[in-house]
């Protein structure tokens, strides 16, 4: 059996003040879809997969008490940046030998496409991660309108893509790990994902991937054409050196997964597909 975490904090930020004059809220969680607050809806899809126990949400404090969580069997109050909610809600969880953490911003996956996930990982994975093709997430959802321009008035695409040697994929917020693992690296999650500083974020990666390594993923990155530089099971493998734990990737067939409501242009296509459910 498998505990969950959904992260749920974090707000809206000012340059999308339409987002929440539209929505009446100041967090994406709070987000009203179909009936329910948006992670009412990612509670409600862990629990009708069988291999989820526990749920804990770790978010805005006004989830507390809110009748669309009381599904879960923890509300706790967000701590701060996001590695020390997810600490957080692990430390709440210490007898959890295996964690499934999602955000609560994906509102269309199903308890089917977790059971998929959890399915696809082995035992000895301490840290998984998910992602879809972008030819399956343009199949499903390519009329996603694109989000608003960036802070340098710069066109968006509707979908974020990375070209591997493998094809091009896009991510999604979903992890699988051993809770154990994850404490041996704390420090140097906490510096990826909460630091501000991009030359530290850096720093840190090019501690676990190595200065060569780190290079051909950043040409990759700018440029599609330059993907064959890296691999899936290349990322996994320097990861998994890094890191010191076993680190694996998933390729799901589930668009859902990686449809993410970031921003106001997301929401009609959300509520269409939840309406239609």
């Amino acid at each position: 059996m498998v505990d969950a975490i959904v992260l749920a904090g974090g707000t809206i930020p000012d340059s999308e003040q339409a987002f929440r004059d539209a929505t009446g809220v100041d967090c994406k969680s709070l987000v009203p879809l179909a009936g329910r607050i948006m992670v009412g809806h990612v509670i409600a899809a862990l629990r009708t997969c069988d291999r989820v126990g526990r749920v804990v949400v770790i978010g805005h404090p006004r989830l507390a008490g809110h009748p669309d969580c009381a599904a879960a069997d923890m509300v706790l109050p967000e701590a701060g940046g996001r590695s020390e909610n997810l600490y957080q809600a692990i430390d709440a969880l210490p007898d959890a030998r295996q964690v499934l953490m999602v955000t609560s911003d994906i509102p269309l996956a199903t308890g089917a496409h977790y059971a998929d996930l959890l399915d696809h990982f082995g035992p000895e994975v301490e840290l998984g991660y998910t992602i879809v093709r972008a030819e399956a997430a343009l199949a499903a959802f390519g009329d996603r309108p694109p989000p608003p321009p960036d802070d340098h008035g710069r066109a968006m695409p509707n979908w974020v893509t990375v070209t591997v040697r493998d094809g091009r994929f896009t991510g999604t917020p979903c992890m699988l790990f051993q809770p154990d693992a994850l404490r041996r690296c704390q420090s140097v999650i906490k510096r990826i994902f909460d630091d501000r500083e991009m030359g530290n974020v850096v720093g840190a990666l090019r501690a676990v991937f190595g200065t060569l390594f780190l290079a051909r993923v950043g040409l990759a990155l700018r440029c599609p054409w330059l993907g064959g530089l890296v691999s899936v099971a290349a990322i996994e493998q320097r990861m998994t050196r890094g890191l010191g734990i076993c680190c694996r990737a998933y390729v799901s067939p589930h668009p859902e997964l990686a449809f993410d409501v970031d921003h106001l242009s997301d929401v009609p296509l959300a509520e269409r597909v939840l309406t239609a459910r």
